[in-house]
């Protein structure tokens, strides 16, 4: 499973970063999402395929720790959460175009040999994309003050920010590099002070519950809960599919406005309450109308959307000081990539064994711990400077 593969490939994140500097980590990362779907476009036999998903997997968990972390550091307090969501909005995309590319593949007159090959070489298309864009973005201004290159900072600033607002940024920004002037390391990470252990509860619990609460089981098997509502058709279930992809996308757009304007506290409480109820609602009432349980999905993603999808990369960049940040964020995303492969792989599993409806009910009992975690856990830090 790809994920699986992405999550190494998140640790390794942080320290191409934190290494290379923001903006080189992007083309690094943009230059293996291009290389591997074009590999396995072109393989000719299994192992050709596992190369070239291999080399897209590291690509994958590189650019989940570098794309937001890169956003977050370029960002002005008051509209950083709606830069850092575009992370987000980007995958939605990608997922949706995953559901419509079931029409390229079943196109007439398009051989199936030539048709998954197609669909997967279309993948390198923002990759090259973003690559070609690498000599024009600016470093982030944080790496560059904390390699000591100052005047560099100061300059990038001033591009992005009024005078007065880059002034009060550089300040910020000399005054944490002199307080924690050395790298942390990882063992900061995993053997964590009482204020960083606060930091993981709220960076590390978003990324775990954001996997847990069902959200990529029913990415993963809509076809498979849709049937259990009476969908058995192809077409209904790839449509309802669609829709599910659309409020998904939907949703992650509201979140964005959501996280600056009222906060990340209360957009990610509610997210929780409203996944939490959703899926109590499959549960019990899988066996209900078509209908209903097309909304009901589509109403669990918009909840989970306007909270815990973008709040994974936002609490994920926002929680931690500079030493630590990419650190932080990268064990997250490794939270995030590794859960998402085990769903995709046990989930048929657990289904067979027990049932769908226990499924869904074990996870309507994570999302009421998760409810309990955001009351407890999540701080607010809508409009603060990183620093």
């Amino acid at each position: 499973c790809i994920n699986v593969i992405a999550a190494p490939g998140a640790l390794l994140g942080s320290n191409v970063a934190d290494c290379l500097g923001r903006v080189r980590a992007v083309a690094v990362a943009s230059l293996l999402l291009a290389v591997g779907p074009l590999m396995v476009a072109g393989s000719q036999n299994f192992w050709q395929i596992f190369s070239g998903r291999l080399v897209t997997g590291v690509g994958v968990g590189l650019a989940f720790v570098i794309a937001p972390l890169y956003a977050a550091e370029l960002s002005p307090p008051g509209m950083r959460a709606t830069v850092v969501t575009a992370t987000e909005v980007m995958i939605n995309a990608g997922v949706l175009l995953g559901y419509l590319s079931a029409v390229i593949i079943c196109m007439p007159g398009l051989a199936p040999s030539m048709a998954w090959r197609l669909v997967t070489g279309m993948a390198a298309v923002p990759a090259c994309l973003t690559f070609a864009c690498f000599p024009w973005l600016p470093e982030s201004p944080r790496w560059l003050a904390r390699v000591q290159r100052r005047p560099e900072a100061d300059s990038v600033l001033k591009k992005l920010y009024t005078s007065q607002e880059a002034a009060e940024a550089l300040q910020q920004i000399d005054e944490e590099s002199n307080a924690e002037s050395e790298d942390l390391g990882w063992h900061e990470i995993l053997l964590p002070s009482r204020p960083v252990r606060r930091m993981l509860l709220a960076g590390l619990g978003c990324a775990f519950f954001q996997q847990v609460s069902g959200s990529e089981a029913i990415v993963y098997y809509t076809p498979t809960i849709l049937n259990s509502f009476g969908i058995t058709s192809q077409q209904g279930q790839s449509f309802g599919a669609m829709a599910v992809g659309l409020a998904k996308l939907g949703g992650c757009g509201l979140g964005a406005i959501l996280l600056d304007r009222i906060g990340r506290r209360p957009s990610v409480l509610g997210s929780c309450m409203g996944t939490t109820a959703c899926m109590v609602a499959l549960a019990a009432l899988h066996s209900a109308a078509p209908v209903l349980g097309i909304v009901l999905l589509c109403s669990f993603m918009l909840f989970f959307e306007i909270g815990l999808a973008p709040a994974a990369f936002v609490l994920g960049t926002e929680c931690y000081p500079l030493p630590i940040r990419a650190k932080g964020l990268a064990l997250g995303m490794f939270t995030t990539r590794l859960l998402s492969g085990l769903v995709a792989v046990m989930f048929p599993w657990l289904v067979s064994r027990f049932s769908l409806t226990s499924c869904l009910w074990a996870c309507s009992g994570v999302g009421c711990v998760s409810v309990l975690w955001a009351l407890t856990c999540v701080p607010e830090t809508r409009g603060l400077s990183l620093e």
